[in-house]
């Protein structure tokens, strides 16, 4: 995984951005989040706010610019994203962004409540279709099916656990493998509790949209029932949620992207040495058969 930036680091990622944008920002603290990049809090001298985010991932730079001019096209429509006030690459080829600041909290629990205000969000994203040439559902095909599949195959040789979980989620796939999947919906691609922003009881903003494509917004539903059993989730609140992906799309189509992001986070996890590897796979495992009845 790649180290968040230190302080130091930071200051110099400002002093740039100011140079460039001719703005005069001033780093206030570090915000919550951000496990691969920063997300960071500035103050401009009249006192407006701002988010500063940033990844030494220099290979993530192309997606951030690509993102960058899909951002206003979504809000334009509705979504509750923050605005993008100045986007670019530093001399190190490292990316940044400084985002509106948006009022609220990420989301701290998964139970009715939280999984009735998520389902109205995600349905915000249908017909948006804002980068038909970055599609989420050829992405999940293609982590589940595919010849190579680096996440999957990765996984499976692990550990006999990991291999159990791949052959659970290929056996809950069989047959699928020349399903279409629904495309034209903005997916997030990258979907959590933690990107959801919420003050009294509404959403406020969604963030970390970076990986924004197009495609079933099932997917970001498959995305938030997998965490909801590998992480958190009350029970009822993650029927809730499957019930309404299936209603979308179908439970096939279900299937197959719980698989693609099960594969990724639990590859993701196990890069990192998570000290909750071994209990995320047994989640998982569950996960699998409760899709499989």
């Amino acid at each position: 995984m790649t180290r968040v930036p230190a302080g130091e680091e930071v200051e110099e990622v400002i002093e740039f951005i100011n140079e460039a944008h001719g703005s005069s920002y001033q780093l206030v603290q570090r915000l919550a989040g951000g496990n691969q990049s920063g997300a960071y809090l500035v103050r401009a001298p009249d006192h407006r706010q701002a988010v500063l985010k940033w990844s030494e991932r220099t290979a993530w730079a192309g997606q951030v610019l690509r993102a960058a001019p899909r951002i206003p096209l979504i809000r334009e429509r509705g979504y509750p994203t923050p605005a993008w006030l100045a986007v670019g690459v530093t001399s190190d080829g490292f990316p940044y962004q400084l985002q509106e600041f948006l009022p609220g909290k990420p989301m701290a629990d998964l139970g009715e409540a939280e999984a009735v205000l998520l389902i109205n969000l995600v349905n915000r994203q249908t017909g948006l279709d804002p980068d038909p040439g970055r599609n989420w559902s050829e992405y999940a095909r293609s982590v589940v099916f595919g010849e190579t599949a680096p996440a999957r195959d990765r996984l499976r040789a692990s550990s006999p656990t990991g291999a159990a979980v791949v052959e659970a989620f290929l056996r809950l796939c069989h047959g699928l493998e020349n399903l279409e999947l629904p495309s034209g919906d903005l997916v997030h691609g990258d979907l959590s509790t933690n990107n959801v922003l919420v003050q009294d009881g509404r959403v406020t903003g969604v963030v970390d949209i970076e990986a924004l494509g197009s495609g079933t917004r099932v997917f970001d539903l498959a995305s938030l029932l997998r965490e909801g059993y590998l992480w958190r989730g009350d029970p009822s609140a993650l029927a809730t949620i499957r019930t309404e992906a299936e209603r979308i799309a179908g439970p096939d189509v279900l299937k197959i992207c719980v698989s693609s992001t099960v594969f990724e986070v639990l590859d993701f996890e196990r890069a990192r040495s998570s000290p909750d590897l071994d209990q995320m796979l047994t989640r998982a495992l569950r996960l699998a058969a409760d899709l499989a009845s």
